[in-house]
């Protein structure tokens, strides 16, 4: 049996890569806060975009001569996973359906009867792309890159 020649670390082989992706989203975090005053409490979502430029720092520093393909391929971004989307979107729907349906069978809730119009729903629509755009750059940053 032969020994190894270099003990391996607690940590192991990419705890210097995690630990500097932390540092660079924990700076850029701190850095959206400070322009706060600035910008107005409008700009701390640009937090949740922070993962994702750290991901894309780590990924043009540690792994630039891999290419991009590769790059995108390591964040998940390769393909879609289309199987999945029916259960994703079905499975949250559902639930929310049943606790509407408790809470409205049991008399704690009713519809009300509001008439707020298309601005309603066209609120509603870019408040869910905005959503979904600042949530991808967390799950980019914290799901893909780590």
């Amino acid at each position: 049996m032969t020994l190894p020649s270099k003990p391996n670390s607690i940590f192991g082989r990419g705890f210097g890569r995690v630990a500097a992706f932390y540092l660079i989203t924990i700076a850029l975090a701190v850095l959206v806060r400070f322009l706060v005053p600035w910008l107005g409490h409008s700009a701390l979502p640009l937090t949740m975009l922070t993962p994702a430029i750290s991901a894309t720092i780590m990924l043009g520093l540690v792994a630039r001569d891999a290419g991009l393909r590769r790059a995108l391929r390591d964040l998940g971004l390769s393909r879609l996973g289309t199987k999945a989307w029916t259960l994703a979107i079905l499975a949250p729907l559902a639930t929310m359906g049943a606790g509407v349906t408790v809470l409205w069978v049991s008399g704690l809730t009713g519809i009300a009867d509001v008439n707020l119009g298309p601005a309603l729903a066209i609120d509603l629509f870019v408040s869910l792309i905005v959503s979904i755009l600042f949530a991808f750059g967390e799950e980019v940053g914290w799901r893909g890159y780590l």
